[in-house]
C-alpha cells in the first residue's frame, strides 16, 4: 500500500518536521476540531462544528439555563427545560385549547411566545403565560359561559375611550394611554356558583368577574374602572381585584374608591377585575397608659417575687434546724448535765470538738 504503519513512525521526527496534524499523532485540537498544519511551523484548529472556541477548541460554548417550566401549558422541544440550550435555540410556549397565550400585569412590552438562547447565555423574548380562554372560567377552564352584558370600543391614543355597560360597569380610558389604535372589549361574567375566586383570595367575591380585552394589554396612562358591588354593609372593606395570569392569584389594585353601589379603581393594563371583600384587620389592643408596664412584665414581677419569698422561707428553716443541737447542748450546760454526744466533726458555734474529748478544763487552786 506505499503507507508505514504508526508503530514504526518515529513521533519525535514527525513533530520536529513539522507534522502536528500527523494521523499518528494525537489531535492537538480539543473537543475534535479540526486539524491544519500551517507551513510546518504549527497548526490551526477549526472549531466551527464543535460549538467550541478558543485557539484549541478549549472554551466550552455559552449556554442559557434551563427554560423555566410553566405552571399551564408546555415548552417546545421539550428538552429547553432540561438544557443545555445553546446559542440560537428558540423555546415555544404552547397552550392547550381551553387557553391562550397571555402577557401577564408587569411583563414587559417584548413579551413573546418565543424565547431564544442569546450569544451571552441570556435569554430574550418569552414572558407569556397560557391563561384560561375568554369566556372560560374554573378548573381546567373547562366551564364555558356567555358574557351576561358586553360591549366593544376603538380607543385611539388621542382620545382614548370610554366603555359604559347598561349593567352600571364602566371603563374610561385616557388620552395618551394607548400607542395605537386599539379596539377593546369590556365583558361581565355571572360567574356564582363557580370555584374562581382562589389562590390568594382574601374575601367573597362581591362582583361579577369583568374581563377587559386584549388581555395583558399595558397602559401608559392608568384608566378608571368602576364596577357596581353587592357588599353596602362591608363598603369599608371592599377593592378592587384583578387576576394575575403569572401567578394565578388575586391581586389588589391600590387605590379603590367606594361611591355608594360603585367602586372605582386606577389599572394599568386590561385583565379580569372583580370587586372582593377583604379580610378585615386584626384588631390590636392598646395599653391606655404607654408609660405603664405590659401584662407580661407584671406576671414576671410577680413570679420574681413569689420565687424570692420561697427561697427566703428555705433558708430560715434551713437556719433554724441547723442550729437546734447547739441550743440543746448550751441548755444542757447551764442545767449541769452531759451534753448530748454528737457524731465526729460537728460543728458548735465556731468551734470544733472531736468526739469523745472535751476542752481542757481549768484547775482550780
Amino acid at each position: 500500500s506505499g503507507h508505514r504503519a504508526c508503530s514504526d513512525m518515529n513521533y519525535d521526527l514527525l513533530v520536529m518536521a513539522g507534522f502536528f496534524c500527523h494521523p499518528c499523532l494525537n489531535n492537538p485540537c480539543a473537543n475534535e476540531g479540526v486539524c491544519t498544519n500551517l507551513a510546518r511551523v504549527g497548526y490551526t484548529c477549526d472549531c466551527a462544528a464543535t460549538g467550541h472556541s478558543g485557539e484549541r477548541c478549549e472554551i466550552p460554548p455559552t449556554t442559557c439555563p434551563a427554560f423555566p417550566r410553566p405552571d399551564m401549558g408546555s415548552i417546545v422541544p421539550p428538552s429547553c427545560a432540561t438544557g443545555p440550550n445553546y446559542p440560537g435555540q428558540a423555546c415555544l410556549l404552547q397552550c392547550p385549547g381551553t387557553m391562550q397565550p397571555v402577557r401577564p400585569a408587569g411583563a414587559p412590552a417584548t413579551a413573546d411566545l418565543v424565547a431564544a438562547c442569546g450569544d451571552e447565555g441570556a435569554w430574550s423574548g418569552g414572558g407569556m403565560v397560557c391563561a384560561c380562554a375568554s369566556g372560560r372560567f374554573g378548573e381546567g377552564c373547562a366551564t364555558v359561559l356567555a358574557p351576561a352584558v358586553s360591549a366593544e370600543v376603538r380607543a385611539t391614543p388621542a382620545t382614548g375611550a370610554l366603555l359604559e355597560l347598561t349593567s352600571g360597569d364602566s371603563l374610561r380610558v385616557p388620552p395618551n394611554a394607548l400607542a395605537q389604535d386599539t379596539e377593546i372589549t369590556m365583558a361581565v361574567y355571572d360567574v356564582e356558583g363557580l370555584e374562581v375566586v382562589s389562590g390568594g383570595a382574601t374575601g367573597a367575591l362581591r362582583s361579577h368577574v369583568t374581563e377587559l380585552t386584549p388581555r395583558g394589554l399595558a397602559l401608559a396612562t392608568p384608566a378608571t374602572l368602576s364596577l357596581q358591588h353587592s357588599g353596602a354593609q362591608t363598603a369599608s372593606n371592599l377593592a378592587v381585584f384583578f387576576w394575575n395570569d403569572a401567578d394565578n392569584a388575586w391581586e389588589e389594585v391600590e387605590g379603590s374608591t367606594v361611591d355608594g353601589a360603585a367602586i372605582s379603581a386606577p389599572i394599568s393594563h386590561l385583565s379580569r377585575c372583580a370587586v372582593l371583600e377583604k379580610a378585615p384587620p386584626a384588631v390590636v389592643v392598646a395599653d391606655d397608659d404607654d408609660d405603664g408596664l405590659s401584662v407580661g412584665a407584671i406576671v414576671g414581677i410577680v413570679v420574681g417575687c413569689v420565687a424570692g419569698i420561697a427561697l427566703l422561707g428555705a433558708v430560715f428553716y434551713y437556719v433554724s434546724t441547723s442550729q437546734k443541737p447547739a441550743v440543746a447542748a448550751s441548755e444542757a450546760v447551764k442545767k449541769g448535765s452531759p451534753a448530748p454526744s454528737q457524731p465526729a466533726g460537728v460543728v458548735f458555734a465556731g468551734s470544733n470538738f472531736p468526739s469523745n474529748s472535751h476542752p481542757e478544763q481549768p484547775q482550780q487552786a
